[in-house]
């Protein structure tokens, strides 16, 4: 968690609050030790391995939706949720972590209008990615060097 610091708008003071982003690189990091990739870390993977080029977060969202692919959540026995954003942009997060896909470099800041990033990050895979990621989707999701779960 991190502290941003806010100017209240009725008597002009600042104030800390501890917000719920998390910090820059915390889920890239986490990506690091994952065993197996979930339904949705795949299908997004899929989206990368089948495209030519760089992906921003919108163009692979919106590669999910004309393919009419549906995110599954917990407990659910058939995928039927939405993408928003924030889902996409976390997924390829964690396989850029997980180096299955390879983001550009970008510069984040915050100003007056919250987070962002200059230049937009891409998103894509390296020849050598896609045939990892290849062997991964034929094991189900099962990483490299790492023993299935029982």
């Amino acid at each position: 968690m991190t502290l941003t610091t806010y100017r209240c708008r009725q008597c002009g003071c600042l104030n800390e609050v501890e917000t719920g982003r998390a910090e820059i690189g915390e889920g890239t990091r986490s990506a690091r030790n994952k065993k197996r990739l979930n339904l949705n870390e795949l299908e997004i993977g899929k989206i990368l391995f089948e495209s030519e080029e760089p992906l921003h977060v919108r163009q692979a969202q919106a590669q999910l939706y004309t393919k009419g692919v549906k995110r599954k959540r917990r407990r659910e026995e058939i995928p039927a949720g939405s993408w928003n954003y924030h889902d996409v942009q976390s997924i390829l997060s964690v396989l850029a972590g997980a180096k299955i896909a390879t983001m550009t470099k970008t510069k984040e800041f915050f100003d007056e209008h919250g987070y962002g990033a200059k230049p937009i990050p891409c998103y894509y895979m390296t020849s050598k990615q896609r045939t990892r990621f290849e062997r991964i989707l034929t094991r189900q999701g099962v990483m490299a060097n790492r023993t299935p779960p029982s």
